[in-house]
């Protein structure tokens, strides 16, 4: 395994090594965004639309401001200014305002019945649950938002029929076919872990009395039809969930949203500026920039794992998290970014050459243009991912263990391990994938790896199991974006690669926006979960389109070589002395070019 190009010690890169870690370390924090603006009061549909809506700032970012930077050759003044207004932005994440809701006392509930509830024992009591199947004379809270509580246990009784030939042993069910009652008496029911998330009921039963079957295993899964009867109902204050329309008519709403405009449209700008800096200074081993990059993955699994412990240390007590301490921690480690990124160098190009190269000949080929739609898919798998996988897991850890604590903990892991065991890695051996796959098949690889992370997110359960999952960060995302910057690169005419760079991330904007509007109402329809399963079956259509297309393009070309070369072998000798006499004249431009057409058709066989 050859790593050409690792041995070479480039002075120049450090600033750029040390910019990455410093700066993708303070934007670790962006992570936890999406579950910030739910704490705040606005809906999951809101935090959709407020992703989609972000993204489109960057575009327009990537777009004018990148052709400024090519045209006036002042891309130091726009990265710089990029992360002052990083730094702002931040900053004003510690002040984001809460949306004010109303207190309301609900009944906890009157009477649950259900005929399709399953029952389970575990070593601290017995836990159940009920999909869809279920009735309540009074309204049941919703996991996903955070409710304070009065006189939160109430004495209850469960009444259940169980089906002897479904829950007894081999031995004893083969003469009884009989429905038995058993009933449950002496329940505590505790409002705080009792709760419906996608449409299922979630009860912990903290202390029992059992007068059981003596058959019944404790440690089956039991499907019985069961009624609770609370002989006191019990009285919640929570706080009201709020429609969109009553949502954007807070102007707590507009300051969150403008907050976060500033952020992400400063770190746009500072992200491309030194992205093309870094290929300016790589010059032909550009596809040795995964190698600069990981160092800004590094620091993500680093901030990562800290943001979410000291999260949790100053959150205990509380009912909400509390999120300052991060964001602190975020603006100290911004001044250290600002400070290394004024001594990366910026390679102007010479006047005559900036402009000189077209950008719209680029998109004329269709390889390009299949290079586009993989990065507006990606960029939609990895919105979406951005936007929900917080919110997914943290619903997913209440309907597990409603009393789960150590979910902003599991989620700084998440990022962990997405960065040290996946994105790190490939990263650093991004630049031996690409040489050696190609650019095309290293694109197909991501596409499969994102299509196999969102399946398997959908099927999680227990929330620990998250983490193995997102080791599948590495290969989809790790290895992609180096990819998709160095090829952006690499097709970029002369004195635009600034312009170039800002299209292509535009671009993958683009697929963020819509890959968190489609989210967010698959969200509200289905359920974390199930977008998750949806997003997987919409990878893997792309990802099957992309490969037909590039064997058509493939098969294509080979014909067109074949042609090429059987003329020159049947072209008359007297035919070519003609030709070499007529170099001589007036139409040598008109054969030059023809050669030239030659040489560039060949070239794209051979790619």
């Amino acid at each position: 395994m050859n790593f050409s190009g690792f041995s070479v010690v480039n002075k120049e890169l450090f600033p750029v090594k040390a910019q990455n870690f410093l700066k993708y370390g303070a934007c670790a924090v962006f992570s936890f965004l999406p579950v910030i603006t739910r704490q705040k009061g606005i809906p999951n549909e809101g935090v959709g639309l407020m992703w989609t809506f972000f993204p489109l700032i960057n575009i327009l970012s990537y777009l004018f401001l990148s052709q400024l930077a090519d045209k006036f050759a002042c891309h130091r003044m726009f990265f710089m200014s990029g992360l002052f207004v990083l730094f702002t932005g931040i900053a004003g994440v510690c002040f984001m305002p809460d949306i004010n809701r109303s207190e309301t006392n609900t009944n906890f509930f009157k009477n649950l019945k259900t005929n399709n509830l399953t029952l389970q024992c575990k070593d601290k009591g017995m836990e159940m649950w009920a999909c869809n199947d279920y009735k309540s004379d009074s309204p049941i809270r919703d996991c996903s938002y955070n409710y304070t509580y009065e006189n939160v246990n109430s004495s209850c009784e469960m009444n259940c029929s169980f089906d002897l030939s479904e829950n007894l042993n081999e031995i004893n069910a083969k003469n009884d076919k009989k429905r038995k009652t058993s009933k449950v008496i002496k329940v505590q029911l505790n409002s705080s872990s009792t709760c419906v998330t996608e449409n299922c009921v979630t009860i912990n039963l903290e202390s029992e009395e059992y007068d059981l079957i003596d058959n019944l295993s404790c440690d089956k899964v039991y499907n019985p039809k069961c009624e609770i009867i609370c002989s006191v109902p019990e009285k919640t204050k929570s706080k009201t969930s709020l429609t969109m329309s009553e949502t954007i008519s807070h102007y707590q709403f507009w300051m969150i949203l403008f907050t976060m405009m500033i952020m992400y449209s400063g770190n746009s700008i500072a992200t491309t500026m030194c992205d093309t800096a870094t290929f300016e200074i790589l010059g032909d081993n550009r596809h040795l920039y995964g190698f600069q990059r990981l160092w800004g993955s590094l620091a993500w699994g680093i901030m990562g794992i800290l943001y979410g412990a000291i999260v949790d240390y100053f959150s205990s007590g509380l009912t909400d998290k509390d999120y300052t301490s991060a964001f602190i921690v975020a603006l100290i480690v911004m001044v250290f970014a600002i400070i290394s990124g004024a001594f990366i160098k910026f390679k102007i190009p010479k006047r005559e050459e900036t402009g000189s190269g077209s950008v719209r000949k680029v998109f004329k080929s269709s390889k390009v243009l299949l290079f586009m739609g993989c990065i507006l898919v990606i960029g939609g798998s990895q919105g979406c991912l951005w936007t929900f996988l917080f919110m997914v897991m943290e619903d997913v850890a209440i309907a597990w263990k409603p009393d789960f604590q150590s979910r902003t903990l599991l989620q700084g892991l998440c990022l962990a391990i997405g960065c040290f065991l996946g994105e790190v890695p490939l990263m650093f051996l991004s630049g031996h994938i690409i040489k050696s796959l190609g650019n095309i098949r290293t694109f197909t690889l991501s596409l499969v790896a994102y299509s196999a992370r969102f399946f398997l997110h959908s099927f999680v359960v227990n929330p620990w199991f998250f983490l193995p999952i997102e080791i599948l960060h590495g290969i989809s995302f790790g290895v992609f974006y180096p990819n998709m910057s160095a090829y952006a690169s690499k097709i970029a005419p002369k004195g635009k690669k600034a312009t170039m760079q800002g299209i292509v991330k535009a671009t993958f904007g683009a697929g963020m926006s819509l890959g968190s509007l489609i989210g967010g109402a698959l969200f509200k329809m289905y359920g974390g979960s199930q977008l998750f399963f949806y997003i997987g079956i919409l990878d893997t259509a792309y990802t099957i389109f992309f490969v037909s297309c590039h064997i058509l393009i493939s098969t294509r070309n080979k014909t067109q070589s074949k042609d090429i070369e059987t003329n020159e072998e049947t072209t008359d000798p007297h035919m070519k002395l003609g030709e070499s006499l007529l170099l001589n004249g007036h139409s040598k431009q008109i054969d030059n070019k023809e050669l030239e057409e030659k040489k560039k058709l060949m070239n794209e066989i051979k790619a």
